[in-house]
């Protein structure tokens, strides 16, 4: 878990993947090549005035991850969301 200070009332969400560029894939809850955008989406929680939170899944295998932070500009995530930033997690155990 991890967070970012951004504006209030945005909408941002994270795409998990590992270390080979596969994606994990919310609807599966595995990693694949190849998802479709719109079940990549990891929500990210404001939890305070701009403070938002993201929380990986759980059951994840010990490694090194990126998280790719994206602000989502309409109604659901789409591919051209604008990649805000990326940040590296490390899960230690599941």
């Amino acid at each position: 878990m991890f967070s970012i200070t951004r504006a209030a009332g945005d909408t941002y969400y994270g795409r998990l993947i590992h270390r080979n560029g596969t994606v994990w894939n919310t609807v599966t809850s595995q990693f694949e090549s190849s998802p479709v955008w719109a079940n990549t989406d990891i929500a990210m929680t404001e939890v305070s005035s701009g403070c938002y939170v993201f929380t990986p899944p759980s059951g994840l295998s010990f490694g090194l991850y990126t998280v790719a932070i994206y602000k989502q500009a309409g109604g659901g995530p789409v591919i051209g969301d604008t990649l805000d930033s990326e940040e590296e997690i490390t899960v230690v155990q599941t």
